[in-house]
């Protein structure tokens, strides 16, 4: 994202509200002076606590979740919770669906992608009234003796996102997944796609966009805020985040990474932000991957503004 949309959101949300780097500093400042034995709490710390709070709500206070993504944050914190799994590696090794069902409860299932279906298995979360419970179809079972043992749970997927973090491939511990899936017969995981005719109703979600006075640079922008807030970005790594249109893609190619469609009688635009926190100037070497690097596809509602889903992929997954 260009440094001057990031700062014309900032304008619109906190009118009035100055900001600069000396109060950035003032702020480090003050916290850091903060952690040392005080008898009381100074003036200045309150005040600027207080704009703190005021700018993060004020870059909230405009932004609309669906109650369907809301039930998925629920779901990953629930995961993490109960199993140490970070949204990290939910983005790297799992797929995710979601069912609405007649009784106000959502299941949300995160399942391993492709052959490591068998050794990662599902983690389904059932959701109600904002509280989650999960479990794992491997509950009970021996995940002792990290990638020699049937079932991989948080041991083996912590070790696996190092391994990918570090060497950009799953070839380390991929054949062993295959092994074991062979051992028992299991065929590899393939959600159903969801991305034929994936513009389908193009022009009538343009329609609706237009109605409603929203523009792309708009929805970008609604976009970028939506991944900021739900995955706790720093204003730097928000600044770096990049659509389509900020890319070297040809124009065909962007309209298969920012589109419009209808999608469940919603009129719909999706747009994927990328992150990469680190680049080299060879070529030939993949930049480190830093966390929370990767691709967010987001779905806003033209109309209305929701922000109706976003999903995650660091993009260290697919490589084996």
């Amino acid at each position: 994202m260009k440094n001057h949309n990031f700062q014309e959101l900032v304008d619109q949300n906190l009118s009035g509200l100055v900001w600069d780097e000396r109060k950035r500093q003032t702020v480090l400042y003050v916290v850091s002076e903060e952690e040392k034995p005080v008898k009381k709490i100074s003036t200045t710390f309150i005040l600027i606590a207080a704009i703190i709070c005021i700018s993060v709500t004020a870059l909230a206070a405009g932004l609309v979740f669906s109650g369907r993504f809301d039930a998925v944050k629920v779901a990953e914190k629930t995961i993490n919770d109960s199993y140490g799994i970070t949204n990290d590696i939910l983005g790297t090794f799992f797929s995710r669906s979601t069912e609405e069902k007649s009784d106000g409860t959502t299941l949300i299932t995160f399942s391993g992608i492709d052959y490591f279906h068998y050794v990662l298995g599902d983690y389904t979360v059932t959701v109600q009234n904002g509280e989650g419970v999960a479990t794992w179809n491997h509950d009970g079972e021996d995940t002792s003796r990290l990638f020699e043992a049937d079932a991989w749970g948080k041991e083996q997927l912590q070790e696996m996102m190092r391994l990918s973090a570090e060497d950009h491939d799953v070839t380390a511990f991929a054949e062993q997944a295959r092994a074991i899936a062979a051992k028992y017969d299991a065929t590899p995981y393939r959600p159903a796609s969801s991305n034929e005719n994936y513009k389908e109703g193009e022009e009538e979600a343009k329609a609706a966009a237009k109605a409603a006075g929203r523009t792309g640079e708009d929805l970008v922008l609604l976009a970028t805020e939506a991944v900021t807030i739900t995955y706790n970005l720093t204003p730097e790594q928000s600044e770096m985040l990049v659509d389509p249109a900020g890319t070297q893609l040809t124009v065909d190619e962007i309209g298969d990474y920012m589109y419009y469609h209808m999608q469940e009688g919603k009129p719909i635009f999706t747009v994927m932000l990328s992150l990469h926190q680190k680049t080299s100037d060879d070529l030939n070497v993949t930049p480190p991957f830093t966390e929370k690097d990767g691709v967010y596809w987001v779905d806003v509602n033209v109309e209305t503004g929701v922000i109706e889903n976003i999903l995650y992929d660091t993009q260290l997954g697919g490589n084996g």
